[in-house]
């Protein structure tokens, strides 16, 4: 690992092996979990920034899973590295914020992707979370 600055290491980029790549997503969904679990917990007791905070943070590691998932399967290191970037948005991770919704309101696979397609709005998650912290 290189190191960046004097208190920052270099995150890792390459490829991951496949133990790797499953240890990641099993903690990405236990921290989703927890993450949840904590925003539920708060909204009980009437904290509601902090729990749009930690569920739009809940979100965003559910969307990790998939894009290990595109790393391990890349087949070039340019496509390790558009997977890589995509690990590090915090919007393209909040993209699919809307899917659970969408998936209730269509009847088709090509409704739902032509409804995403206009619905997806990353920026809109991840400015909720940043107005409620």
């Amino acid at each position: 690992m290189q190191v960046q600055g004097k208190s920052k290491p270099a995150p890792y980029r390459g490829r991951l092996t496949p133990k790797s790549a499953s240890e990641g997503i099993h903690t990405a969904k236990i921290n989703a979990t927890r993450l949840l679990d904590d925003a539920e917990m708060l909204s009980k007791n009437a904290r509601y920034p902090s729990a749009c905070a930690l569920a739009a943070l809940a979100i965003e590691e559910l969307s990790k899973p998939a894009i290990i998932r595109k790393i391990v399967i890349a087949e070039t290191p340019q496509e390790v590295a558009h997977a890589w970037k995509l690990f590090s948005s915090h919007l393209e991770k909040g993209a699919t914020w809307i899917v659970p919704q969408l998936i209730k309101e269509t009847a088709t696979y090509e409704e739902f992707v032509e409804r995403f397609m206009k619905n997806r709005d990353p920026l809109l998650l991840d400015s909720l979370k940043k107005i409620s912290i």
